[in-house]
């Protein structure tokens, strides 16, 4: 049991130095940068960045079922997501508190890719009534 001990033991002191909180909240700026980012660059979809910390995610009412539609393509790049709304239109992503850098940042390259996807499918008429003909 002392692997267990010595691990608690660390944990509770990265808790208490703040460390962990800081790490965290530099993390959502991450994740809600890169996020809005994605929204900006699909106009179409007229989505939304909602939630806060590390569990946030897009809503689109653009596409039936967004959030389920988006989970889809990003599990067949291995990543795994969560949806959310009364309507499955928010695909939310939930990462360890201490994710590296690096595979957050791989993770919201398959978030990005995955939107781009779907917002791809709507048909001209879709993107001519959202006002972005084209785009």
């Amino acid at each position: 049991h002392n692997p267990a001990f010595v691990t608690a033991t660390e944990a509770l002191k990265r808790w208490e130095t703040g460390e962990l909180s800081n790490e965290v909240r530099r993390k959502e700026a991450i994740v809600r940068d890169r996020l809005e980012a994605i929204v900006r660059e699909h106009p179409v979809l007229d989505g939304e960045v909602r939630g806060r910390g590390l569990i946030q995610g897009i809503a689109s009412d653009a596409v039936e079922g967004f959030g389920e539609e988006v989970a889809k393509e990003a599990f067949k790049q291995r990543l795994i997501m969560e949806t959310s709304g009364p309507e499955s239109e928010v695909a939310k992503i939930l990462p360890p508190l201490v994710i590296e850098d690096e595979l957050l940042a791989r993770g919201l390259d398959i978030v990005a890719e995955s939107v781009a996807t779907v917002a791809a499918r709507l048909s001209p008429v879709e993107r001519q009534l959202a006002g972005v003909a084209g785009g």
